[in-house]
């Protein structure tokens, strides 16, 4: 069994860049690997998986933040927006094991504060431009959240820019269409190769 010191892989980046993808990759190419339980008051939609839990009303989300059961609490899309954090019993590692998730910007310092030794962050930032195409292209935002997208995107990409300026992300990734095809083996390799330092 691979042995890692480091247990928690942290994909950061703004929407359209390809979290989603590269989650994929790695749990196809690592031994062992979990995703932790997002919640969020957001609705629940058809794509939703095992590791979301949504639909959750603003009481009990934030009665469950207050009480420590939800972990990086934060709102995304400005403060008319809706929730997401973490089930604080799904961030809880076991020997061997390998979690996955996506961490906002804003949670990279708290993460790096709540796992000083186990956390690898991997940015992932792209131009405008490409961010806007793979957002159009899947066809499932209207004109308005599309906008307000985008607007958050640069916001990310900004604070991106600041975390590794400060050395809290372990690396940057600048994805666009010439590594586009090649990104699951790149993002994979890295990851390996960064886990094992």
């Amino acid at each position: 069994m691979i042995m890692f010191e480091r247990f928690i892989i942290g994909l950061v980046g703004p929407s359209g860049v390809g979290k989603g993808y590269a989650k994929e990759a790695l749990k196809r190419n690592l031994p062992k690997i979990r995703e932790p339980v997002v919640v969020t008051t957001r609705p629940q939609r058809k794509t939703d998986g095992p590791d979301r839990k949504a639909g959750v009303a603003i009481e009990t989300f934030q009665k469950q933040t207050q009480a420590g059961e939800i972990k990086f609490a934060h709102q995304p899309f400005g403060p008319d927006g809706d929730w997401y954090g973490f089930d604080q019993q799904s961030l809880t590692h076991k020997d061997g094991e390998l979690i996955l998730t996506e961490v906002h910007p804003e949670n990279v310092e708290p993460f790096r504060e709540e796992f000083p030794e186990g956390l690898l962050l991997i940015a992932l930032v792209a131009s405008q431009d490409y961010l806007e195409s793979n957002l159009r292209s899947r066809g499932s935002e209207d004109e308005e959240s599309l906008k307000l997208r985008l607007v958050t995107a640069r916001r990310e990409t900004d604070q991106i820019v600041y975390l590794q300026s400060k050395g809290q992300v372990d690396l940057v990734v600048e994805v666009n269409q010439n590594n586009r095809g090649g990104l699951d083996d790149l993002i994979t390799i890295v990851t390996l190769t960064l886990l094992q330092m």
